[in-house]
């Protein structure tokens, strides 16, 4: 009977957490004065008891505008950093479900932008994670065109 296990991404598959890491590489120096600048506008979300919203708020106060091409470029550096936490247990597991014959899928709330490149190189079949909406030009709008993929949204997407 063929399987298919599901893994979390940040803290389970990876030991950290992969958003901060994205947005430190793309900004390289300025990531410091970028998190001054986006405090209140995120910390206002938090404190609505939106963080969903807040997340996409500081993706698009960091990324807006930025074309596919190059936050792709970005994600394939950000993927060799992460390959470094992989957690060792998990590559292992991620290894056996495939010599089983299992389908193995990561479900994440991070973008899929910078999990898919971390978790297809280990054998993972799927990766079901939040997507972000890129405009005709594949220019970042800004938005998310799924919604994050959190909790209950986990489930749905499963399903």
């Amino acid at each position: 009977m063929r399987r298919i296990i599901l893994i979390d991404f940040d803290g389970t598959l990876i030991d950290c957490d992969s958003l901060w890491t994205y947005l430190r590489e793309f900004s390289g120096w300025k990531f410091p004065v970028k998190m001054i600048a986006a405090f209140p506008v995120v910390a206002f979300c938090y404190l609505s008891k939106s963080p969903s919203h807040a997340k996409e708020r500081l993706l698009s106060f960091f990324l807006k505008g930025i074309s596919r091409q190059e936050l792709a470029e970005c994600a394939g550096r950000v993927a060799m950093k992460l390959q470094g936490h992989v957690v060792e247990a998990m590559r292992h597991v991620v290894a056996q479900a495939r010599e089983c014959g299992d389908e193995v899928a990561v479900v994440s709330a991070s973008p899929s932008l910078w999990v898919a490149p971390v978790a297809e190189p280990l054998g993972v079949n799927h990766v079901l994670a939040t997507e972000l909406e890129y405009d005709a030009y594949g220019v970042f709008t800004g938005r998310f065109v799924t919604p994050n993929c959190v909790g209950v949204e986990k489930v749905n997407r499963i399903r």
